[in-house]
């Protein structure tokens, strides 16, 4: 019973989701002055139309958002985030097909490697706007946290290595640290925080895999959607059969209750 109403939660979601699936999930990736540092994040992303994707923007805090002021983007939003694929790359600026899921996929294979437990921890306080020690403030003092963050995620994700000393230096492995025990730990899929078990969607975040399908061959980002689990029943199995009878349903992570 522990796990039943977080897959009704998915289930829920990913039939409100089925929904606009018509639309054709574009999107826009760049990365902004201010933002970054390095080659990886931050990465500002910008949907191009109506799909899976348009609704969250609206669920990250403004500080971890981006609003052109000019250019043919001017007037648009788009969410702040972080690569998960060190060897794999995008253009900048440029436009993609994308889709959402669990996993960020190999270039070239369609297999997949779930978001680590740590990485959906962080990047859950990231677009809320209350990871500690990030320093939100345009220019250098955020580019140098984009620069620990990004190199925490790819730590966790398994995509570069670190000395123990750069480990030990980086806050928000610290963090991690504190939170599942161990750095270490927080790199699995399936983590433990006290007696209860977590996963990245236990945190409402999932990966965009970017390219086309079914391949998705571009570097993949994160991406976090607030739930509301609060109105999905209890025991519902006839909700369940009902859903996974359908096909084409887009992935929805969900996440719990004390991670709103």
């Amino acid at each position: 019973m522990h796990y039943i109403k977080p897959l009704l939660k998915w289930v829920v979601m990913a039939v409100m989701v089925a929904a606009t699936n018509a639309w054709a999930n574009n999107l826009h990736i760049d990365r902004v002055s201010g933002y970054y540092e390095g080659i990886g994040g931050e990465f500002t992303v910008t949907p191009n139309d109506l799909g899976d994707l348009n609704g969250s923007v609206a669920d990250y805090h403004p500080k971890a958002t981006h609003t052109y002021t000019s250019g043919g983007l001017a007037g648009r939003t788009g969410i702040q985030t972080f690569c998960i694929e060190y060897h794999e790359h995008v253009s900048i600026p440029e436009d993609y097909h994308y889709d959402l899921g669990p996993n960020a996929i190999k270039g070239g294979t369609l297999a997949g490697d779930p978001v680590s437990a740590g990485a959906g921890y962080l990047y859950n306080r990231f677009a809320r706007g209350i990871l500690s020690g990030y320093n939100y403030v345009v220019g250098t003092a955020r580019k140098n946290s984009a620069n620990d963050l990004q190199k925490a995620i790819w730590w966790l994700e398994g995509e570069l290595s670190l000395s123990a000393s750069m480990i030990a230096a980086n806050p928000f492995l610290n963090q991690v640290a504190l939170v599942f025990g161990s750095a270490t730990a927080s790199k699995a899929s399936f983590a433990f925080v006290g007696s209860e078990m977590v996963s990245a969607s236990y945190y409402g975040v999932g990966a965009i895999n970017m390219g086309p399908d079914p391949l998705y061959p571009n570097q993949d980002q994160l991406y976090w959607k607030r739930l509301n689990d609060s109105h999905v029943p209890e025991g519902a199995a006839t909700l369940i059969l009902i859903a996974m009878s359908m096909t084409g349903l887009t992935w929805v992570p969900g996440r719990a209750r004390r991670a709103s």
